[in-house]
Formats: C-alpha cells, sequence, structure tokens
C-alpha cells in the first residue's frame, strides 16, 4: 500500500471526452521525431486548441520514413499542409512551426478492435480560415467566450 495525503479537488481535471467534429484554432506545441511500431520514423506533433476548447490536446503523426511509399507521400503532404498553415513553407527545425495559431479541422475517426474512437486532424489552414465571431462545433455555434449561442440539435 502507498501512503498519499492527494486531494484530487485542489487540481483541475480537464475532459478526457473526444471533441466534436469541426474547425479549431491550435498551435503547435510540441514535436519530436519517434520511431515506429514498422522500423520506420515519424514526427510526432502536438496541437494545443486556443479557441473552442482552450487547453485541450490533439496529436498528428506524419510518416517521414516507412516500408509503404504512399504513407510516406501522405505525411509529407500533411507535413506541407501544416508548415503552410503557419506560414513557414521552408524550415530547418520543426520548433519553427511552434506556438503559431493555425486552423486545424478536427474529426472523430472510429476505433477499431485495439483501439477506440480518436480525434484525428483532417486538414490545416492558416490562421485567418477560421471565424473568431462564430466558430462553429458539431452542429454548436460559440461566441468569442465559448458561449453556445445556438444549437442545433434534433432533440
Amino acid at each position: 500500500m502507498a501512503r498519499l495525503n492527494f486531494n484530487a479537488d485542489e487540481f483541475e481535471t480537464p475532459s478526457r471526452n473526444l471533441l466534436e467534429p469541426g474547425k479549431y484554432l491550435a498551435e503547435i506545441i510540441e514535436s519530436e521525431i519517434k520511431a515506429t511500431r514498422s522500423g520506420g520514423t515519424m514526427l510526432s506533433m502536438t496541437f494545443e486548441m486556443l479557441n473552442p476548447a482552450k487547453g485541450r490536446r490533439v496529436w498528428h503523426n506524419y510518416n517521414l520514413e516507412n516500408k509503404s511509399e504512399k504513407a510516406v507521400e501522405i505525411g509529407k503532404q500533411d507535413l506541407g499542409y501544416t508548415a503552410k498553415a503557419v506560414g513557414k513553407p521552408r524550415f530547418d527545425d520543426t520548433e519553427e512551426l511552434h506556438n503559431i495559431p493555425l486552423t486545424i479541422t478536427v474529426i472523430v475517426e472510429q476505433g477499431d478492435g485495439e483501439y477506440g474512437p480518436s480525434n484525428k486532424i483532417k486538414a490545416w489552414g492558416p490562421e485567418s480560415d477560421f471565424d473568431r465571431d462564430q466558430p462553429t462545433i458539431g452542429k454548436r455555434k460559440f461566441d468569442k467566450k465559448e458561449t453556445v449561442v445556438e444549437e442545433d440539435v434534433p432533440w
């Protein structure tokens, strides 16, 4: 037994629910090269939401080396979209892409037998693609303070 004097009420415990599909204003806050299970390499990036869902995170992996040429092609295309979205089509270090607002389109990808549903970034665009005055996530519209102002729910 491990004796702890711990009170979870003293700490913020953010939601672990999936983000709703939609466009989010985000920034890259971390990036690193990792080995893949198949012996290749990937660039793993962490995106933190700025509006709505401030502080929530989504991760995306870009295949850089893989047995599948198509996987590498898709990985490099996606990295190109990301780099252009932050205005850095050429860079030497991925940290040059950090802390620059961009618009990401998030979807929910259904899981398989091993993994449950998860969020996935489907598109990247410049900050100007995000409608700060009326962001739309799923069927809900938010104001600048992330308050629901209109809801199109069938029940």
